[in-house]
């Protein structure tokens, strides 16, 4: 969502703010006549995209740091660790009993 408006045919610096959730980023926006010390009005519209692209990145890479700090802990290597460990201990018993039969045998 993008909130504050911009005047194109009034000189002057303006306030835009984006929101994205929780994220929100503010951004400076100058209108300046053409040629002026700015530049052409292509300049200063490559800077807006350039700040615009910056603050998407961030708010991208803020949304993503909050989403990781909010997951919950789901126990997978514990989990991992328990079928490991109960494999190890069957195959240990099952190798026992192979070896216990065999020796009946002879």
């Amino acid at each position: 969502m993008v909130s504050g408006t911009v005047d194109t045919n009034k000189e002057g610096t303006y306030t835009i703010t984006y929101t994205n959730g929780s994220v929100s980023e503010t951004s400076q926006v100058t209108v300046s006549k053409r040629g002026a010390a700015g530049g052409n009005g292509n300049a200063s519209g490559e800077n807006q995209e350039k700040k615009q692209a910056n603050s998407t990145a961030t708010q991208q890479k803020k949304a993503q740091e909050n989403t990781a700090k909010n997951l919950p802990k789901t126990g997978e290597l514990q989990s991992s660790a328990s079928i490991l460990g109960l494999a190890i201990v069957s195959g240990t018993i099952a190798a026992y009993i192979y070896n216990k039969k065999k020796k009946r045998k002879t």
